[in-house]
């Protein structure tokens, strides 16, 4: 073979890997402080704090990456749960839900 067409198989296995890295964020996150999950509202409440800085460089991605690590975290919890299946679905059984969701409409006084 000529010099070049020889091909470096590290070279493109490496460079395919971090692709495909870049491309598919990895389904752990870590955070300093948890959020705090309500999974039987489906609700996780972010208690981080944020990076001011961070945030005023590029709003949108610093909240399209806090939303995306967030969903992750409550979609990892999710798949914890014991589940069934029905209908070729699975189903994950929720819990009780403990945080009290305000009502939309006021209480009726009659």
């Amino acid at each position: 073979m000529a010099d070049s067409m020889k091909i470096d198989v590290a070279s493109v296995l490496s460079a395919a890997e971090k692709n495909t890295r870049e491309k598919f964020k990895s389904t752990e996150v870590i955070k300093d402080i948890d959020p705090d999950l309500d999974i039987g509202n489906l609700l996780a409440t972010d208690l981080q704090p944020i990076d001011i800085r961070e945030f005023r460089k590029n709003k949108e991605d610093f909240l399209r990456n806090l939303a995306r690590d967030n969903t992750q975290l409550l979609f990892n919890a999710i798949w914890k749960l014991p589940n069934e299946r029905s209908e070729g679905l699975v189903l994950a059984k929720l819990p009780e839900p403990h945080t009290v969701i305000p009502r939309e409409k006021p209480v009726s006084t009659k």
